[in-house]
Formats: C-alpha cells, structure tokens, sequence
C-alpha cells in the first residue's frame, strides 16, 4: 500500500462511561462511536464492534447520526446470541477429572470437553485424545489459538517471558494478579499457588475457558469496552476487593496490537476505580501492559506516567516474535509500567545489563549515549547519534541536506507529505491542530448528541401508540434480549390466536403428527427449564455441524 492511500484518512474514538451507556449493543457488548476523518471529505461518525475490526466476523455498523434507521431499533434488531453464566463449575470438568485420561477428548471442531462414550457424535471432526490432568490444569497448550488478525488472534507467552512475568510479580511483593489476555500467566500462577500464594483471575474473551476453569477464577471479558459478555462483574469486584489489607495486586494485559489504545486505557481506568473503591485507596492501581514499541508515543500520550522496559516479550505461536525465529530483528513486543524501571530487574541470562547512569536495566545492544544522557534504543539495535539532528537514530538512517534530517537512503525527498486533515497544512498532524477540539470536548458533545437522539426517537414511538401498546412497551425490558423468566413464559403461553392450528392448515396426517411431537418435546423441555432447553437446542445445532458460540 503506498503512503499516499495508507493516510488518507484516520481515526478516533470516542468512548465514556455516558457513551457506551447509550451506545447501541452487538452481541460483544455495547459499541464503540469511532470518527474517521478525511482529507477529501467530512468527518465521518458511526458505530462500531469493538472487539472485531472485520465485519465478517461482526457486521454491526450504524452511522451516526442514524440514515433511515433508529439507534435502539437497531440494537434491537441484531441477533444476540448470550448464554447464562454457570454458578458452579462446569459439569463436564468434574466428571472429567472423575475419569482417566484415555476416556477423554476434546472436539476442536466443537470446542467442547468430551468423552470416549460420545465419540461417535463428532464423526469428522477434530479430536485430541487423552487428555491428562495436566492439560486440564493447562488448557492454553490443548486449544487450538485463534489466529485472524483483525479478531481474536491469540499469541501465547513463550516458556522463557512466562517464569520471566511470574519471577518479577513475586519479587515486587504482589500477592494478586489480574490477567487480562493472559492465559499462561494465569496457568503458571494457579501451579504454584502453594508454593508462591499469588491469587489469580483471568479476564479474556475466549469462552473456551470456562470449561476448565471455575467461575471465580474466569471471566468472559471485552477488554476494549470494560464489558462482561457472562455477568460476572461481581467476580471482579471481589477479586479486588473482597479482604483487602495488606494485599499488593496487579494489573497484566496483554492486549490484541490493532487494539486501540484510548479505549484500552478506559478499561485500566474503571477497573482502577474499582481497586480504588474496594481497597479504600488513593493509589494508583500497578499495571504491566504488553504492546509494541511503535506505539511508545500513543501510549504515553494518555498516560505519561508509563514508561517502556527493554524486556522483549516472546510467544511460542508467532513466527517472528519468538526465541530462535528466523527474522533478522529481534521481538518487538514490549512491557509499559507504571512501576518504577529501577525495581524491574531483567534476566542477565539473557544479556540484559543495568546501567547505572539511566538506574534502570537495559538490553545489551542499547548502549548509552553520553550526548542524549539515555539509553535510546527502542527497536533491539544500537542507535548512533546524529550530531546535526543532536538526536540518535536508528542505524540504517543517514543524514539527508534537503530534507535536513535523518532518513532512509531510498526515501523520495520529493515524497507529498499528507499534513492535517482538518485544514490541510503540511507542517502539523491533525492532533496538533488548532482548529482541533479537545478530546474530553468532543466526548462531552457526542454524549448531549446521543443522549437528545434517543430521547427524541423514544418520543416519536410513545406519539405513535396507543394506552394498549404503550403499556406493553413499558413492561418489557430495555434490553433485546429478554429474561429466562420472560422468555419461558412465551414459550408456555397460548398463541393460537396468532398462530393457526394444525387443522386449519393444509397439511398431511404424517406432517401433522410431525409437528406435535416437535411441539411436545419443546414443551416438555422448556417445562422443566429454560437453560436446559436451550443447551438441547444448542446440541442439535452442533450435530448438524453449525457451530455455535454457546458455552457447552
């Protein structure tokens, strides 16, 4: 892609407690108001997913304000598909653990914890065999990761970054840890809780996890909009704050790279609220956030309390971001803290070094620059100072007259640069711009916007009803989807009145007798309970080979 196309437009978010109060719902929580602004055009303001960039994989968008449709229509509209968290641990885990190793599979095609018994109902499908105690412990090395990068693409911490993390939280006094996105840290401190006595909770997205893992130590979790998919929020509440006194915890995320960092950082905050609220503190919650080095500028911008460590983080499952790999550059995953660099002591094993001038550790390529008084490198090579930019730069950059600083020797001096989108100068970037409102203002008038839209379409609809419709309208719940209790209601309830009967239908004895059995078995099934109606369901979506995102 050239450079001309690749930055012809950008885009922000906009996301508060207010907005996404209001904001409109796809199945992965509420949606995100992104603004993308143009070069050719006017500034553009929709909703969207936010936890999958390809509408593929979510096909909710909405612009705003709405063309022809209204906001809670369409959240109303969309498909929901949610299933009610489990109280106690999942059935099949306990039943696992009862049996021996040959008698248990796993159905990667189904993403479901199964038996030999049941092996015949996932004929062609996926199946890893004997599955030990220890994989049951460890289910990050027996699920197959996810790998679409504009989804749920799923790197996991090498063998070496994982003792690295466990080491650094044990020596810092941290007695728990929040893990959001991280399964393996997750793991390696639930093994050696006897030994290390850190309590853990994991936070991710993957519903796979909750076959393994009981409901106070798993939470199904949106980190991009601070939303629990399950309603485990009372989980996290007192994880961080139930019988606090002398406890240290931590925060460790491990966020998707394409994930943007402003609504990443409104999750640390209100998860920093409830530390605050639970712990009765003023502190700041410690957070050891993973992300790359290129967006050093984005995070610190919003929080620049946070610095960067040398540390490269590894994973087993990436080609270029593990122990060994073939690229000629190193890892360029990094750890950003807000704890002190000084107290983070990096393995010497593996040729880190602590430099006493900087008082912090440092790779063993990044030597330090007396000129620049730091340690500059950021991308594992030796940086070389320019003495006309008085700045180091990377090595492969020379100093270039006409641009008159450092670049690439094939750089194009007569290259366009793209400038503002706002006003079109090229000596600024639109965030630099004056004619650019401040954030926090911008946040403040997308609220007012959102919140007189709403009003105004839940305005119309009452003008528009009679006293029977209101009355109805105003006993069912806000949400689309509607309670177990609501639900098991209709589904008992009489609707011959909108439905005809079998009678009066042209149909044969055999399609007759066809039907009342089906409708005698939902009947039967929903008698009993909803849920279990609903995993029969579930059940016989999955033996035609339609895969289901339901927690099995």
């Amino acid at each position: 892609m050239s450079g001309d196309k690749r930055n012809s437009h950008s885009t922000d978010v906009l996301i508060s407690e207010g907005i996404l109060a209001l904001s409109p719902k796809c199945e992965h929580g509420p949606t995100l108001l992104f603004e993308k602004y143009s070069r050719d055009g006017p500034v553009q303001s929709f909703f969207a997913c936010s936890a999958y960039r390809d509408r593929k994989h979510c096909k909710f968008y909405q612009p705003f304000p709405p063309d022809g449709r209204n906001i809670s229509q369409r959240s109303r509209n969309y498909k929901f598909r949610k299933l009610k968290r489990p109280a106690t641990p999942n059935a099949r885990l306990l039943k696992a653990r009862s049996l021996r190793a040959k008698q248990r599979l796993f159905c990667h095609s189904c993403n479901a914890l199964t038996f030999n018994d049941q092996v015949h109902i996932h004929q062609g499908h996926v199946i890893t065999e004997g599955i030990s105690d220890w994989l049951l412990d460890h289910p990050s090395q027996l699920l197959h990761a996810r790998d679409g990068n504009k989804s749920q693409a799923q790197y996991l911490f090498s063998e070496g970054t994982t003792k690295f993390l466990v080491k650094t939280i044990a020596s810092l006094g941290f007695d728990r840890v929040l893990c959001v996105g991280v399964p393996r840290l997750h793991e390696a401190l639930r093994r050696d809780k006897s030994t290390l006595r850190i309590g853990s909770l994991l936070l991710d997205i993957d519903e796979r996890f909750a076959q393994f893992l009981p409901p106070s130590e798993y939470c199904r979790y949106n980190m991009l909009n601070h939303h629990f998919l399950d309603g485990s929020e009372d989980t996290l509440r007192s994880f961080v704050g139930g019988g606090i006194g002398d406890h240290r915890m931590v925060l460790v995320m491990d966020p998707p790279f394409g994930g943007l960092v402003e609504a990443l950082v409104y999750g640390i905050s209100r998860i920093t609220q409830s530390y605050q609220q639970g712990s009765s503190r003023d502190t700041e919650l410690p957070v050891m956030w993973i992300f790359p080095y290129f967006l050093e500028k984005r995070i610190t911008a919003v929080l620049p309390g946070f610095k960067m460590l040398d540390y490269k983080v590894c994973y087993d499952n990436h080609i270029s971001f593990r122990n060994g790999s073939r690229s000629k550059k190193s890892s360029p995953v990094r750890i950003f803290t807000n704890i002190d660099p000084a107290s983070v002591v990096l393995p010497s094993a593996e040729g880190y070094r602590l430099c006493r001038k900087c008082q912090r550790y440092s790779a063993a390529e990044n030597r330090h620059c007396p000129r620049c008084d730091q340690c500059p490198s950021k991308d594992g090579s030796t940086y070389l100072h320019c003495d006309l930019c008085d700045r180091c730069v990377k090595p492969s950059y020379t100093h270039c007259q006409s641009c008159r600083k450092c670049e690439l020797p094939s750089h194009d001096c007569r290259r366009v640069l793209v400038g503002c989108h706002l006003c079109g100068d090229q000596n600024h970037k639109r965030k630099d711009c004056p004619q650019q409102q401040p954030i926090h203002e911008r946040i403040r008038i997308a609220e007012t916007r959102l919140r007189s839209r709403l009003q105004t379409e839940a305005s119309a609809r009452a003008g528009g009803m009679s006293d029977s419709e209101k009355n109805s309208k105003s006993s069912s719940p806000d949400h689309p989807l509607q309670t177990l209790s609501n639900w098991r209601e209709r589904t008992n309830g009489d609707h011959s009145s909108s439905k005809p009967n079998d009678s009066q239908t042209n149909l044969g004895p055999k399609m007759r007798q066809t039907r009342q059995t089906r409708r005698h078995r939902r009947t039967n099934l929903s008698a009993k309970c909803p849920a279990d109606y609903i995993t029969n369901y579930v059940t016989r979506r999955r033996l035609r080979g339609l895969i289901s995102t339901f927690q099995f």
